[in-house]
């Protein structure tokens, strides 16, 4: 009698393999269909979520609106712009890795500290006394806001599939105060009192989503767990050349977008090698998560080996351009 043999897959594993991976389960716990059960502590987590991702939008719409009044108060400085750039350079340079490394370190644990992050930035900008110190309080939190953007992951997973629009819906209506009534808040604060008061108003809704988090949301079994690597080996194993060239390809090129016709013109020199150089770092990146050998990349090979992967990026990166582009501008 012939030994067994495993018979291999397409990809080199085998199905005795295959049999004994799904037999461990997934490595987070999904809610099912048939026992899941909208709790109170269910529905405080959610606003823990809807806390933490209205203080990102209200910090940016409202700095961004009474700078100005800031740079007028404790400056001048011809560098005030940065208060609000410093928030958006960290938030989109650094979103991704945050939402790589909460894979393998928790979301949680990521959101309690994105919501410290953020109320440190707030009481560094609240209490300045130099336009600069604003500025690193805006670098704060905007690295507290790229944590922040864990919520739209953390929601997802909190319900069911059938019930996630619904739960997408409701945390995003969240967005509608700070989007149209944030500059309108942030004026009648300057009017009524200080401009320190708008950072002391995010930093309360970061303390308190923080609380909740702490308090109410316990996901189970939220780390993807691989088998034979601890933590600090998946760490080392992470593909951190590619999130390099990333963030640095968004940094220049970013320079180069904002600095345009402010502190020197379209057509000049700087403006225009910034975003060029920029552009071809961030191409880069792209092509080397799409060709990397290393397995733990930041980017799912998803969005460059599948047509409908990157249909879906784009449509996302487009949508929320659009929104942020047009509240901005009203």
């Amino acid at each position: 009698m012939k030994p067994h043999t495993p018979k291999p897959l397409n990809n080199g594993t085998t199905v005795e393999q295959v049999e004994k991976a799904m037999s461990r389960g997934p490595s987070y716990q999904e809610p099912g269909d048939s026992d899941f059960k909208m709790t109170w502590q269910l529905w405080l987590a959610m606003l823990s979520f809807q806390l933490g991702y209205m203080s990102t939008l209200f910090s940016t719409s409202m700095t961004s609106t009474i700078m100005s009044e800031i740079n007028a108060d404790i400056g001048p400085s011809t560098s005030y712009t940065w208060m609000t750039y410093a928030q958006l350079f960290c938030t989109v340079a650094l979103c991704p890795s945050f939402g790589r490394l909460s894979d393998v370190y928790g979301r949680r644990n990521f959101l309690i500290v994105g919501n410290i992050i953020g109320a440190i930035g707030c009481v560094v900008a609240a209490t300045a006394h130099e336009v600069r110190t604003v500025i690193i309080g805006g670098a704060f939190i905007g690295v507290g806001n790229a944590i922040q953007q864990l919520a739209l992951t953390c929601v997802s997973e909190l319900v069911p599939r059938r019930s996630r629009f619904l739960a997408i819906g409701v945390l995003q209506a969240s967005a509608f105060p700070a989007s149209v009534f944030g500059p309108v808040i942030a004026f009648s604060i300057v009017k009524d009192g200080s401009w320190r008061g708008t950072f002391w108003l995010t930093f309360a809704l970061d303390l308190a989503a923080c609380a909740l988090t702490i308090l109410f949301y316990k996901p189970v079994h939220q780390y993807q767990q691989v088998e034979g690597k601890t933590e600090f080996q998946r760490f080392l194993g992470l593909d951190w050349f590619g999130n390099f060239l990333f963030i640095a390809g968004i940094a220049i090129l970013g320079t180069g977008l904002l600095t345009g016709g402010k502190e020197f013109p379209w057509k000049s020199a700087t403006v225009i090698s910034l975003m060029i150089v920029g552009g071809l770092v961030l191409l880069a990146s792209l092509v080397w998560e799409r060709y990397t050998k290393v397995k733990e990349s930041f980017f799912p090979r998803e969005f460059f080996t599948s047509i409908r992967g990157s249909a879906i990026l784009i449509q996302a990166v487009g949508f929320f351009g659009m929104a942020y582009y047009s509240t901005s501008t009203l």
